[in-house]
């Protein structure tokens, strides 16, 4: 997953750097568009965190850059204003766990584990990106279908539950063409 998180930094032109002046605001990161040039700046103890947890932090970072939706330093003095920083923060985040999380690999490897410690290695994303995933498909269907005789219940979240389809509404295959 890191490869494709450095691919995408190489082919949108952003630029890695290191940033001292992270360590006052205790943040991780930073996406920043100065003079023309997409820089995401990193904490100096960046290294120092699990590979999982620096994909998590370029992810959305990225997705800072992907959606024009910005970080910010900002103090927000008005409800709006914290309420348009979340809203930015959300989506950034959101776009970084649909961008790198396939879907197809977490199929897969629903059909041989349930356990989030073991999706979340082999997805290699953080147990944040993973629930934030699955949430985003369940606002949009109950069931994910595993491409066997399973499905994945999205509305038992947090827990995973596996179904097989023919519990499932009496054996009436609802994934077929009327």
């Amino acid at each position: 997953m890191i490869d494709k998180i450095s691919k995408y930094i190489e082919e949108n032109n952003i630029i890695i750097d290191e940033c001292e002046f992270l360590k006052k605001y205790d943040k991780a990161a930073l996406y920043c568009c100065i003079e023309n040039k997409n820089i995401i700046l990193l904490h100096p103890d960046f290294e120092k965190r699990s590979k999982n947890e620096q994909i998590e932090i370029l992810a959305e970072e990225c997705g800072h850059y992907a959606t024009s939706s910005g970080d910010t330093f900002i103090v927000p003095d008005t409800s709006l204003k914290k309420l348009n920083i979340d809203k930015s923060e959300h989506k950034a985040f959101l776009w970084g766990c649909k961008y790198f999380i396939n879907e197809e690999d977490l199929i897969k490897y629903l059909r041989i584990s349930t356990s989030v410690e073991e999706l979340t290695d082999y997805l290699g994303a953080t147990d944040k990106m993973l629930y934030e995933y699955l949430y985003s498909l369940k606002n949009k269907m109950q069931f994910l279908d595993l491409q066997d005789d399973t499905v994945l219940d999205l509305y038992k979240l947090p827990n995973i539950v596996i179904i097989d389809k023919e519990e499932l509404y009496g054996g009436v295959d609802i994934y077929e063409e009327p």
